[in-house]
């Protein structure tokens, strides 16, 4: 199965029509991780390290509240090598299928200059 975005970002299509958005969203020790493919130009290569435990997709309703939402779903938090956990971690079913997640406004400048 493969990791389904959470976490509702609601936005209109042209006409106005509600237009439901889901971003991917991790929630792991209190903190809500987003993912930050795409916020550069170059991709941010990254080495995933230990397991840390599990964090939580939450549900989204994608289809702006006509049909529900989609139930939470488990996910694996790893480590991310050179970046405390507090700043980013790695989520997915297994290593090989991890995403980079940081918390909004996070510095991974040292992700950068290793890449």
């Amino acid at each position: 199965m493969a990791l389904m975005p959470a976490g509702c970002d609601g936005g209109l299509e042209a006409g106005g029509a509600s237009e439901g958005k889901c971003a991917y969203v991790v929630k792991y020790e209190g903190r809500s991780y987003l993912d930050v493919r795409g916020r550069s130009t170059t991709d941010r290569k990254f080495t995933v390290g230990e397991s840390l435990g599990t964090g939580l997709l939450p549900g989204c309703d994608e289809s702006g509240g006509a049909d529900g939402a989609e139930a939470p779903e488990k996910v694996t938090v790893y480590e991310v090598e050179g970046i405390a956990p507090a700043v980013a971690v790695a989520a997915g079913k297994t290593p090989a299928e991890a995403v980079l997640v940081a918390v909004q406004g996070a510095d991974l400048a040292p992700l950068d200059a290793a890449s």
